[in-house]
């Protein structure tokens, strides 16, 4: 049942992140209550702070996230859904080449293990007035963009995404 509630609450983000990354994607899209860009490009020869899980990064093969996290909880060709401890999941995409496309990586409970905003994104994201935290930073000489979204709240949730982009 928790695997259940878990899938249902990661397909819930990934609806909701398809939504801010479609929205995001714009260059003049920006936050209404903060006036800020929910995407931040970096600068020249700027590298990500986080660019792997557990040492997979995107485009690794399918077989060598198998070696690092093991057998999943859930397999399918398209992608793999591991449990890690009862406070941390993460699901795994592949593209039709077995490569690593997508990394989504979920806290909840108690959150001391998750990472902080400046482990991911490179700097500091204030909450908003509810607690909630979104940050999006694109890496495109890396070939990927990175998200953490914080839910707000008591019993809150980090997310943590990496998505493969074209590399330039």
């Amino acid at each position: 049942m928790k695997v259940a509630r878990s899938f249902f609450v990661f397909g819930l983000f990934v609806i909701l992140g398809g939504l801010f990354v479609t929205t995001a994607a714009s260059p003049e899209y920006e936050n209404e209550r903060t006036t800020q860009p929910l995407t931040t490009p970096t600068p020249d020869g700027g590298t990500a702070p986080y660019s792997s899980y557990r040492g997979i990064a995107i485009r690794t093969p399918a077989a060598e996230v198998a070696e690092k996290l093991g057998t999943p909880t859930q397999k399918s060709k398209a992608g793999d859904y591991y449990l890690i401890s009862p406070t941390e999941s993460v699901q795994i995409s592949y593209d039709s080449d077995q490569t690593v496309k997508a990394i989504s990586v979920n806290y909840t409970g108690d959150l001391k293990a998750a990472p902080t905003p400046k482990d991911v994104v490179g700097t500091d994201v204030k909450k908003d007035d509810e607690g909630s935290i979104n940050k999006m930073v694109s890496y495109p000489k890396e070939g990927f963009w990175i998200s953490y979204i914080r839910t707000p709240g008591k019993d809150a949730t980090i997310i943590i995404t990496l998505q493969k982009t074209a590399k330039q």
